[in-house]
Parts: structure tokens; sequence; C-alpha cells
């Protein structure tokens, strides 16, 4: 079966380019008027093969818009992160939340706190378990992200979390080029692409 980086995908060593921003559509339509295929993504902006023909049209000042070269690796994620949670990173279960007569009250911003706490340690936990696995990876943010949402919806309180992403990468223990790895794992389980 063909992927959309088939569509789009050249050259053996080019890299991939992301492409957002207000003009994007216009850039978008500019590269495939020259000949260059695209992919648009749900989510706004296109990706495309890096080129000196796609690189000249970003760098022309004619379009509003912003980039960012990828491996193509990254953007294997992203297409995984899409295919697997395109379709349920919307629920209905935070607006059953939100209907409970304690939802927003103060007097919960300490049990809001400890839940909080414990989604950061166990999902640091599932992650040093999956992290040989792109895909188990994608799994635990997504559950996390779940997690989270579910104690906004269940507290609706107005609370600002601290970044909870950088505290789970903190309990894993990671660093470098592993930091990297399971921070872009998460922006393709967020199902963005």
């Amino acid at each position: 079966m063909k992927s959309r980086i088939d569509r789009v995908r050249r050259n053996e060593g080019s890299e991939a380019l992301h492409v957002w921003g207000p003009d994007f559509e216009r850039c978008a339509l500019a590269a495939e008027v020259a000949g260059m295929p695209v992919v648009r993504l749900e989510s706004g902006g296109f990706f495309t093969e890096s080129n000196e023909l796609v690189q000249r049209l970003i760098d022309s000042d004619r379009f509003d818009v912003q980039h960012e070269k990828l491996d193509w690796k990254i953007v294997n994620w992203r297409e995984a992160g899409r295919l697997l949670f395109r379709d349920t990173v919307l629920d209905l279960e935070e607006e059953e939340h939100s209907l409970d007569p304690a939802w927003g009250t103060e007097d919960m911003a300490s049990r809001h706190a400890l839940e909080i706490e414990a989604v950061v340690t166990t999902t640091a936990q599932r992650l040093k378990k999956a992290e040989s696995d792109d895909v188990l990876v994608m799994c635990c943010w997504r559950v996390f992200e779940r997690e989270r949402g579910l104690l906004t919806a269940r507290y609706g309180l107005n609370i600002t979390d601290t970044d909870l992403v950088q505290d789970v990468l903190e309990q894993v223990g990671c660093s470098g080029e592993q930091t990297e790895r399971l921070q872009q794992l998460r922006v393709a389980s967020l199902a963005w692409w």
C-alpha cells in the first residue's frame, strides 16, 4: 500500500520539508504548479520533499509561512500517529465530567495536583517500558494527554499546568537525541499531521 510519503519523496537522501502559516495554501499551489507534489495536512500546512525549487519559493518572501526540515523518520512517525489516533482525538467524556456539580470548585485543587502527579509518574514508567517501540511510545503519550484532559475536565480549574511533558521526560531520565525522539513521537501521537 502506498503511503502519502511515497507521493512526494523522490530522492533517497533527501529531507522532508514541513510548511505552515497563513499563506501555506498559496505556497502549496505554487509548489504544485512548479511540478512538486505536496501533501496537505488536516492541521493546516503541508509537507513535501525539500529541494532547491521549494526552498526558492519559501525564500522569496511571497508567502507568509514558516517551515522546518525534517528527517523522513520523523514524518513516518507523524504519519503513523495520524493513522493511529486521528479518529480518537475527540472524545465526549470531558463533556460528561463538566456536568458534575463539583466541577470547578477550588477545594478540589489539591486532589487535582496529586492526580496530575500520579499521571506524570505513570506515564514515565510506561515510557521506560515502551521506549524501544515507536508505536508504543506514541500510545503512551496519547494516554497521557487523554488522562490529563480528563482531569482538567473533571476539576474544571483554571490551572495552568507546569510543563508536564518536561516533568515526564525528567522522570524517564533521558537526554539529547533520546529526548528529541520522545518529544517528536509525542507530536506524532497528537495527530497534528
